[in-house]
């Protein structure tokens, strides 16, 4: 069975944005929220080919929306495996320059 693993990147976005939705929402909606947001991520393992491709961004980016409030980066391993790179707050203009490592 295919795994979702989580870049850095992506743990520090997930990490900002469920903050903000701490701060924003009244704790059990921030709770069913986040909590729906993850299930739907996982649901990736089963199905990594949802998101549309992206290789504007870089080789073998895919993206994927979520109720219109967030976008989901990936990449797909040959076995299947799916690799969150970044997690953006809908809205935010994407760019190469998010997936380039630093030097």
């Amino acid at each position: 069975m295919a795994r979702v693993r989580w870049s850095r990147n992506a743990d520090a976005d997930f990490d900002g944005y469920s903050s903000w939705i701490w701060q924003e929402a009244a704790a059990g909606d921030a709770e069913a929220w986040l909590g729906a947001l993850l299930a739907w991520i996982d649901q990736l393992a089963d199905f990594p080919r949802l998101g549309a491709p992206r290789d504007d961004l870089a080789r073998g980016v895919r993206s994927r929306a979520f109720r219109k409030s967030v976008v989901i980066t990936y990449t797909v391993g040959r076995r299947g495996d799916v690799t969150i790179l970044r997690v953006f707050g809908h809205g935010r203009d994407i760019t190469a320059a998010d997936f380039r490592s630093p030097a």
